[in-house]
């Protein structure tokens, strides 16, 4: 889980490096967007290493944390990020746990008016 986390921070920093006038938010929006389209393996085994060792999401909870303040710290509209950050947590979420109700065509559309928000 920590080598994703730390996969994903990389890929943001490069993506707000190449394109220089993107936002932080921007990027987090179009690198969690573009991860959404991707298939994911079964979720179940975040049940059992929860169960497991409760500690588990306290990587997870800092990481999200640290990004969010960081999100915070380059946006003027925090009502913007708030909107923006939890709409895209929701995606992950419905794709992380296969509950995903949107087709393609809506998740472009969620996209593209996150960004618009974003700005």
């Amino acid at each position: 889980m920590e080598d994703y986390l730390k996969a994903f921070e990389q890929a943001m920093e490069a993506r707000t490096a190449v394109a220089g006038h993107e936002s932080a938010l921007a990027a987090y929006i179009k690198l969690s967007a573009d991860e959404c389209e991707e298939p994911q393996p079964s979720a179940s085994w975040i049940f059992s290493a929860i169960a497991e060792d409760p500690e588990f999401l306290t990587p997870i909870k800092s990481f999200k944390r640290q990004l969010f303040e960081r999100l915070k710290g380059e946006t003027n509209d925090l009502s913007a990020l708030l909107v923006c950050f939890l709409a895209i947590e929701g995606m992950r979420s419905m794709n992380l746990f296969d509950s995903d109700v949107l087709s393609k065509d809506e998740r472009q559309l969620l996209t593209s008016s996150l960004l618009e928000i974003a700005g």
